[in-house]
């Protein structure tokens, strides 16, 4: 090479710049470059398993004032009371859905970290 480095066969075919000297300063920082980045991710889910938790509370809560308001709707409403019991039907599978799909993807990403 130019700048006098030889280069080294590896196993895999590729040949690498030998420098003689090298010390693996690069290496150590690629390593705690991917520590850092774990790290972070880590405790990305952290909060998003928190922020996860404070979504199923409030699912508690919209499912209590549904039902709430089912018991105080006048009779001669019925289809007051359709419509609400069916809003708050499909807001809990959409909500029940995505909190899986999230569950999934992130034990799928905390694998990927190990």
């Amino acid at each position: 090479t130019a700048s006098g480095a030889a280069l080294a066969p590896r196993p895999n075919g590729v040949q690498a710049a030998s420098t003689g000297g090298f010390t693996g300063e690069v290496p150590s920082s690629m390593a705690e470059l991917v520590r850092s980045t774990a790290s972070g991710e880590l405790r990305l889910l952290d909060e998003r398993r928190r922020l996860q938790a404070e979504v199923r509370e409030l699912q508690k809560e919209l499912t209590w004032a549904t039902s709430v308001a089912l018991d105080w709707c006048p009779d001669d409403s019925a289809a007051e009371k359709v419509r609400l019991r069916g809003a708050a039907q499909r807001a809990e599978a959409k909500v029940s859905s995505q909190l899986e799909a999230t569950a999934t993807r992130e034990r799928e990403l905390e694998q990927e970290l190990r």
